[in-house]
């Protein structure tokens, strides 16, 4: 019996980062992006319907930044986990994610590199 994929949701207001993430992680076969979000408030109500293993968000977005939508959903969905995606340089940010919640941080720089490694590393803490 195949095991199925590891169900994610990208949050980034950006279409084109949005596009890449979700193509680099499916492309990896264990991974299946099954919603998009565009701001803090879209992922937050995306997570609670989808009811996701990974919430794959960037920290600059509109209406609910991701630091603050990490912390809400860690509350509401505390078995979803967050990786953060974000081109911030900004150390502080990285560890106000981790302290709300988050999983894990991949600089926008590193994607191709990184980001499936780190996913799947969050998944199996």
């Amino acid at each position: 019996m195949q095991r199925s994929r590891l169900r994610l949701v990208v949050a980034d207001d950006d279409d084109r980062f949005a596009t890449l993430i979700t193509t680099l992680v499916e492309a990896d076969g264990r991974f299946e992006v099954v919603a998009r979000a565009r701001n803090g408030a879209e992922a937050i109500g995306l997570v609670a319907m989808h009811r996701p293993d990974c919430l794959l968000m960037d920290i600059d977005m509109p209406v609910i930044d991701g630091i603050e939508a990490t912390r809400r959903l860690a509350q509401l969905v505390p078995a979803t986990r967050v990786v953060i995606v974000s081109g911030s340089t900004v150390i502080a940010n990285a560890l106000q994610a981790r302290d709300h919640g988050a999983a894990d941080l991949v600089s926008k720089s590193r994607v191709h590199d990184d980001l499936v490694e780190t996913v799947a590393a969050a998944l199996a803490a």
